[in-house]
């Protein structure tokens, strides 16, 4: 019989995954060991007593023998299940252990169609299976290599041991990782002209005096750089040695690092600003536009005017040439106060401040998303409009507010989110709550039941990507509990480009004219956008007051105690406009 050190669970238990797996349990994997070692020892005296015909005995070491093998099998499993939940934080604190130096390489391979696989689907998933095959092709021994998924990336741990013939191994395990990136490329798979997968080489001797925290924010920000880096034809793999730009990466580190905790703090202390982002009717779209067309009567547009008791400045009535725009383009609109309230409404954001700056949103939602902290943010965020309830009221009678999914499951924030409906409700102003499908779906009975006596709707937020129920739609309208799609940024943005995307959009918005459900385009940044939804929505009759626009081109996101102001002390210069 092969020694316990010789068999494949022995070779399973000395290799490198094992090892790996158990960094920080390290008296789970030497008791591991030692089991299986037991496990041979009593399977030699089975054989031994068996052989002599002593039964009696064989018998009683066969139950040591048994439950031996289950003592072996829930301390692997108990190695397996402390790896799968730790190893996002295991995986830096390796890269820099003393124990590794000189014997093991990492290899991230990101598939980099992960940044998009709501779009590809299960292909995602089946591409992934792909390059783990591949992987595995060159695993001739358990101490050679070891792989890992995290989210949509490999991580391969390879043995820098020479006497694997290092070089050649890793050479051939890229080459075929090529291939397989060029047969994908070649295939009807939906890549794209953005390379395929993406390796980063970490040379753990590099990294050693590197804090793992440091070196996690490292990995964090090679990651982020792999989904917007290669925006042109690309090929379909890249390969980066980050141990050439350890020091660039370990300042852009420490950076992030202090910026984590000025954001964690501040969330914390629910210290955000609200910031709103006006949402604007169709027909308001339509009639402003009209003050510029040079054959509009001019007792007309002054009527118009007259309607609002503050008008800011029209922007791009000229071209960048300085000449005037086509008659017939609509212009970009800044904030307008209408004094009928029913007419306007917007979405709250938030703001984090740094110093006298904000903080880019991208930049803290990233960091608050890494720290599983967005539910400290809906908290805050609902606390902030809670105590801004007076503001909001003066300048709008409906508001839209996303809700992270996760904070629904939250007593804190699910009996803040209740306070807040209403409060809200008695100041008679609506509340709309963004959510995805799948936030929906997973907290049905939150919204049903638990909320059914609270006045306030649901609006469908990133709608066209990733899960899209259209049976939970059509329930939930029957039920009069929703009332808004916001058809996803992503979307729009690109119908101009692509007919597949426009096709999207016009479906979307059929759906919503036969459902008699509003339509919030969002991402609308310029004309060209804005005049091709506009006539998506006109061909098939979309009545106009269930049409509504957000973007960039009529206004960006401004402070609320700002646009309160606005209101409450209107422009002198526009003092003679009659109310």
């Amino acid at each position: 019989m092969q020694s316990h050190i010789d068999c494949k669970v022995g070779q399973v238990l000395h290799g490198l995954g094992f090892d790996i797996m158990s960094f920080g349990a390290e008296a789970i994997r030497v008791k591991t060991i030692e089991i299986h070692k037991d496990v041979h020892n009593y399977i030699n005296q089975l054989i031994g007593y068996y052989l002599s015909k002593d039964y009696r005995h064989a018998v009683s070491i066969s139950n040591y023998l048994i439950n031996t093998v289950y003592e072996l099998i829930y301390n692997y499993e108990l190695i397996s299940k402390y790896w799968s939940e730790t190893k996002e934080i295991l995986i830096p604190q390796i890269l820099n252990n003393k124990k590794y130096k000189n014997k093991v390489s990492l290899l991230v391979v990101n598939f980099f169609g992960s940044r998009a696989d709501i779009q590809l689907g299960k292909q995602c998933e089946t591409i992934l299976e792909m390059l783990k095959d591949t992987v595995i092709k060159h695993m001739k021994n358990f101490n050679q290599l070891f792989f890992t998924r995290v989210n949509n990336e490999l991580y391969v741990f390879v043995n820098n041991d020479l006497t694997y013939n290092f070089v050649s191994f890793y050479n051939s395990l890229i080459k075929d990782i090529e291939l397989l990136a060029e047969d994908l490329r070649a295939s009807n798979f939906a890549i794209g002209n953005h390379p395929v997968f993406y390796i980063y080489k970490f040379d753990i001797n590099g990294f050693i005096e590197v804090s793992s925290e440091e070196l996690n924010e490292m990995i964090n920000i090679i990651k982020e750089e792999a989904k917007t880096k290669f925006k042109e034809s690309a090929p379909p793999l890249v390969i980066v040695d980050i141990s050439d730009r350890k020091l660039e990466l370990q300042e852009k580190a420490k950076a992030n690092l202090e910026l984590k905790d000025i954001v964690l703090k501040k969330v914390k202390n629910k210290d955000v600003d609200i910031f709103v982002q006006w949402i604007e009717r169709y027909h308001r779209v339509s009639e402003l536009g009209n003050i510029h067309r040079h054959s509009i009567d001019q007792r007309t547009a002054q009527g118009t005017l007259e309607r609002y008791n503050h008008i800011s400045t029209l922007t791009n009535r000229q071209s960048h040439s300085g000449e005037e725009k086509n008659a017939t383009s609509l212009p970009r609109l800044s904030t307008l106060y209408d004094k009928n309230l029913k007419n306007r409404f917007f979405e709250v954001l938030v703001r984090i401040k740094q110093g006298d700056n904000y903080i880019p949103a991208y930049k803290f939602i990233n960091i608050l998303q890494r720290e599983n902290a967005m539910t400290l943010l809906d908290i805050a965020v609902i606390s902030k409009v809670l105590e801004n309830v007076d503001k909001i009221k003066a300048i709008t009678h409906e508001l839209y507010l996303n809700i992270y999914p996760p904070s629904l499951e939250n007593d804190e924030a699910v009996g803040l989110l209740k306070e807040l409906i209403k409060t809200l409700s008695q100041n008679e102003v609506m509340l709309n709550l963004e959510l995805t499908e799948y936030a929906i779906t997973t907290n049905k009975e939150l919204f049903e039941k638990d909320m059914k006596d609270h006045l306030f709707y649901l609006a469908l937020d990133d709608f066209g990507t990733g899960y899209t129920n259209y049976e939970l739609i059509g329930e939930l309208s029957e039920s009069g509990l929703i009332k808004t799609i916001k058809i996803d940024g992503a979307i729009v943005k690109k119908i101009l480009d692509s007919q597949t995307y426009m096709s999207m959009v016009e479906s979307i918005t059929m759906f919503c004219k036969r459902n008699k459900l509003r339509v919030i385009y969002e991402f609308v940044d310029s004309n060209q956008i804005l005049e091709a939804l506009t006539n998506i929505a006109t061909s098939i009759d979309f009545p106009k007051e269930f049409i509504f626009f957000q973007g960039f081109h009529f206004h960006k996101p401004n402070a609320l105690e700002e646009e309160y102001k606005k209101l409450i002390k209107p422009n002198p210069r526009d003092e003679s406009v009659k109310v």
